[in-house]
């Protein structure tokens, strides 16, 4: 599989599992114990209602992407704050938490160098996830996220 196809299948996953996790609670740390059995719990489904098989790149990948936020949750957290004009991250919808949270860490982490289609990603996730403006909500923060890096 092309290593590009699999990132809007491994961030949905990565979202489904941090979103799962309950990442405002700052207690919440993943293991691969949890990360196996929340993933077994999940279906995720393209965008005509089909399973999607999750290969272990994508779920390698999920991991990479969630990991990479936990090992530096600080630090996102303060640039993700840091980009919310006139709001705190902790006022947010659990779902605007996790997909600013997790795009922050990966635009930090260059794990894309795409940064237009990592954010489009997170966009796309917003508006088939999260309240019915909060799309633009994470466009702002993402591309301010982008532009302070």
């Amino acid at each position: 599989m092309n290593q590009k196809n699999i990132f809007p299948n491994a961030r949905l996953l990565a979202f489904q599992i941090y979103y799962n996790l309950d990442p405002v609670k700052s207690d919440s740390v993943l293991t691969a114990e949890n990360f196996e059995n929340l993933k077994q719990t999940i279906e995720i489904h393209d965008d005509e209602g089909e399973n999607i098989l999750l290969t272990n790149d994508i779920v390698e990948l999920s991991k990479t992407i969630i990991h990479q936020l936990e090992k530096n949750k600080d630090r996102v957290h303060s640039i993700a704050n840091n980009s919310l004009h006139k709001k705190n991250l902790n006022q947010l919808s659990r779902t605007e938490y996790a997909l600013i949270m997790l795009g922050t860490s990966e635009l930090i982490h260059n794990i894309e160098l795409d940064h237009k289609k990592l954010i489009n990603c997170y966009i796309n996730l917003a508006k088939k996830y999260g309240p019915s403006d909060s799309y633009s909500l994470i466009n702002g923060v993402l591309d301010s996220v982008q532009k302070s890096l």
